[in-house]
């Protein structure tokens, strides 16, 4: 009968190798990754949720710098001059107190909305204002209509004053 060499008759010791080593730290750092996860994108919106309360607080702020500059609250809107009927809102008004000098400066408040200039070749209503947009905004881009840019929507706005909506006794809107 022929003997096995003397390696072959030891007990087999197992014991991890190398690579199984290294799956396990993979797979342990993978786990900390997905339990991270969660905290980062909360601190996300946390600081999302801060810059849109800073937001509201300069609109605040604009307000009642522009009350200090003329005596008088902006108007909520404005009527134009050229009979189109596309007045300036009150975020037009507040331009100037929002840091947006260039943008107040190239309106003139007597014409609408429409006959606004162009601004760097673009409109003047499709211009992004960081002030009027919350950072949480999913669909903060320009509004296009038949090809050519709109407007760029706003997140904030004011109260216009008293005015009617719906009347359920009788079917009537506002």
């Amino acid at each position: 009968m022929k003997t096995l060499p003397e390696h072959r008759n030891q007990p087999r010791r197992d014991a991890f190798t190398l690579v199984a080593l290294l799956l396990c730290v993979i797979a342990i750092i993978a786990i900390l990754v997905l339990l991270f996860l969660p905290a980062i994108n909360a601190a996300r919106e946390a600081a999302r949720r801060s810059t849109c309360l800073s937001n509201v607080r300069q609109l605040g702020l604009a307000v009642n710098n522009f009350e200090s500059a003329k005596r008088h609250f902006p108007p909520s809107w404005t009527e134009p001059n050229d009979g189109t009927g596309e007045g300036w809102s009150i975020h037009g008004r507040l331009l100037p107190f929002l840091e947006e000098e260039v943008l107040s400066e190239s309106i003139d408040y007597r014409m609408g909305y429409g006959a606004a200039p162009m601004l760097d070749g673009r409109k003047l209503s499709s211009v992004r204002v960081n002030p009027y947009i919350c950072p949480s905004e999913q669909y903060a881009h320009v509004r296009i209509s038949g090809g050519v840019e709109k407007h760029f929507p706003l997140n904030y706005g004011f109260n216009l004053g008293v005015w009617f909506v719906w009347d359920p006794a009788t079917g009537d809107g506002g």
